[in-house]
């Protein structure tokens, strides 16, 4: 059973919950964000802050035989500063994409204009005002393009038929339309007028307006998005789709339609998502609106459209989808309202975004499965890396960390919903979807806070000052000793990364026939609570956070006196874990021992024992099958020295 190594174990990769393509996919969009970094600014310029767009019209000409696209797209700006003396638009003069502007139109006539280093940009001769209107027209070329199928805008085929399809986040829609290309600049509306081969469809967001057979072979498709849309969630997917639709219908009848449109007949039963995530998508609605509120784009539509790659992206009514997991249909209908309704104000605040699609994944799980289904998606998600949640630098740094923005994200979520109790945690959310500062505008991390602040009544600032802004996580030491009917308990945080956490903790006390839950408000190095036990019992074991509501570790340190000692020995992380159905535990001793290592269960109950014997020195590994158990939370509890070391286990099967 038992395995010495010769070599100990320092890095241990905890599961994710996420598939290998996946992980391939969100690492191809990271690879994608540093390959282009040469086209990225990520603030805008001085000139820009000196207007506001209001208003695109993207109206293009798609030849997919030369991958060629001929466009006439109006751009429609509010003065701020009446000192504007350039309008300075993003658009990248790629030779290799075959960027050609060939003549901008201010308020009709034609005007000069440069276009270099990535920004066409518009002199202003005339006299301004505040809030003066202006349009410029710009036409332009691209191509003929490289075939591509992992760009911004992508020429690509799929089943031997014609392919054409876009994804801009975080930077890119500056590669195939110009547009002042920032988060925090929201259009208030958007018509998109689309003209291709009669064999394709048009995919694209808010309602469609017309279907326009042009008696040349060609169609033109008009897309009109009447609320206010980031550049990164306007989108087209084109393809001689399958169209069908379900529909989704408000406490006030309003009637949503839900689109499909994808590369399979549904009465083709492979794939199988066509006929069992796709169709879930109605109730994940119905379950979103309850607790997120009504759902913010009435009057258009919400949908899928498929793409060429292998994950999702929440364009704003449509969602380009590849392989549709339950999850990966949950996670981009909720960023309609979190990332699409309100969306982040700069990409520093990415996890708005992405930690909260995450954790509707879990909610989702919690709706059909209860609470056990709720905690093991959530068990998944946990990261005990480094780095911020905030991104620094979102011009080079990855904005898609997987584990940081995502996955703790998500954490930072579930943790707040313990902080603030359910009803509010919930009103924080319907409340922060409906305030009129970032309903259908932007929010950053702060300002989502003041909200949970005014709904709760509870400072926040630390919570998110060391979740958001600070790495790492709590280390909890914990002993106990009865005195009579109490208990005295010692809970240390010993992690050496400088942030001390204030959490409330739950403790599960556990007595010899009798067990409850208490809560400790814990904010210091070294604290002692004195706690009472229901009379006559005798305390058996407690149990640090039973239900996973922190992402912590924690160390069980009972000794013969009433001090705590330094651990003297070493365990690392088990790994996998979320596991199923193996699971792998190391530790080093540096000294020879007896030794017990069992699991037990969250009533304390020894269910299986691993080790118990005595051992030399050195390093140990030991594997627990646990094919014939439920799946839930376990810990693996070490004996060695005087000392107990234990440590939290997830079973997913």
């Amino acid at each position: 059973m038992i395995n010495q190594a010769l070599v100990l174990i320092l890095t241990i990769t905890t599961a994710l919950g996420i598939t290998p393509d996946e992980k391939e996919q969100l690492c191809s969009r990271a690879y994608k964000l540093k390959s282009n970094l040469s086209l990225i600014t990520a603030v805008p310029t001085s000139e820009q802050n000196k207007f506001d767009v209001i208003y695109y019209r993207y109206e293009v000409n798609l030849i997919p035989d030369s991958n060629f696209t001929i466009a006439s797209n109006l751009c429609r700006v509010k003065v701020l500063d009446t000192t504007l003396s350039v309008i300075e638009l993003n658009l990248t003069n790629s030779t290799v994409q075959g960027v050609q502007v060939d003549s901008v139109q201010l308020n009709g006539p034609a005007v000069s204009f440069t276009h270099t280093n990535h920004m066409l940009r518009i002199p202003i001769s005339m006299q301004l005002t505040l809030d003066q209107i202006i349009d410029i027209q710009i036409y332009y070329t691209i191509g003929p393009e490289p075939f591509c199928n992992n760009c911004s805008f992508n020429w690509d085929s799929e089943n031997g038929h014609d392919l054409i399809w876009t994804n801009s986040q975080p930077y890119f829609a500056r590669e195939w339309w110009p547009c002042k290309d920032y988060p925090y600049d929201k259009i208030d509306s958007l018509d998109i007028k689309v003209t291709v081969p009669e064999n394709l469809v048009v995919a694209s967001n808010g309602k469609l307006m017309a279907e326009i057979n042009n008696g040349d072979g060609t169609k033109t498709y008009h897309w009109y998005e009447s609320y206010p849309i980031a550049t990164y969630l306007f989108s087209l997917s084109i393809y001689p789709f399958f169209q069908w639709e379900d529909e989704y219908i408000s406490a006030n009848n309003d009637t949503v339609p839900i689109m499909f449109y994808t590369f399979n007949d549904t009465n083709n039963s492979s794939p199988y998502y066509l006929v069992t995530n796709y169709k879930k998508t109605r109730s994940m609605m119905y379950t979103f609106v309850d607790l997120f509120g009504e759902y913010p784009f009435l009057g258009e539509k919400y949908g899928h459209a498929e793409w060429g790659l292998n994950y999702g992206m929440e364009h704003q009514t449509l969602t380009s989808m590849g392989d549709p997991t339950t999850r990966r249909v949950a996670h981009e209908l909720a960023h309609m309202w979190w990332g699409d309704m309100i969306t982040l104000n700069s990409y520093h605040h990415m996890w708005l975004n992405e930690g909260f699609g995450r954790y509707a994944e879990a909610l989702w799980q919690e709706h059909v499965g209860g609470v056990n289904a709720y905690r093991s998606t959530i068990a998944s998600y946990e990261y005990y890396g480094s780095g911020t949640i905030y991104v620094e630098d979102p011009e080079h740094d990855n904005v898609f960390h997987f584990n940081l923005e995502y996955n703790k994200g998500a954490w930072v979520v579930h943790m707040l919903r313990r902080v603030l109790g359910d009803s509010t945690f919930f009103a924080c959310l319907k409340t922060y979807g409906a305030h009129p500062d970032h309903r259908f505008k932007t929010a950053t991390t702060e300002q989502f806070r003041d909200i949970c602040e005014s709904v709760s009544g509870q400072d926040l600032d630390q919570y998110f000052q060391q979740w958001i802004y600070g790495s790492y996580y709590p280390i909890y030491a914990i002993n106990w000793q009865q005195i009579n009917d109490s208990v005295q308990v010692n809970i240390n945080q010993v992690q050496t990364t400088g942030t001390i956490f204030e959490m409330p903790i739950d403790l599960r006390i556990i007595c010899f026939d009798t067990a409850f839950v208490t809560t400790v408000q814990n904010s210091m190095v070294n604290e002692q609570y004195m706690l009472a036990l229901p009379s006559g019992n005798n305390l058996t074991n407690i149990i640090l956070d039973p239900d996973n509501w922190i992402l912590n570790e924690v160390n069980y340190l009972n000794t013969t006196d009433e001090t705590v000692k330094p651990k003297i020995f070493t365990v690392a992380p088990a790994y996998p874990n979320p596991f199923n159905p193996s699971l792998n535990i190391e530790f080093k001793l540096p000294h020879a021992g007896p030794v017990s290592v069992s699991i037990i269960n969250l009533l304390g109950n020894e269910i299986a024992s691993l080790v118990d014997e005595s051992l030399g020195p050195g390093q140990y590994s030991v594997t627990w099958e646990a094919r014939n158990r439920s799946s839930g939370i376990y810990f693996c509890k070490i004996e060695y020295d005087g000392t107990i070391s234990i440590q939290k286990l997830t079973l997913l099967k």
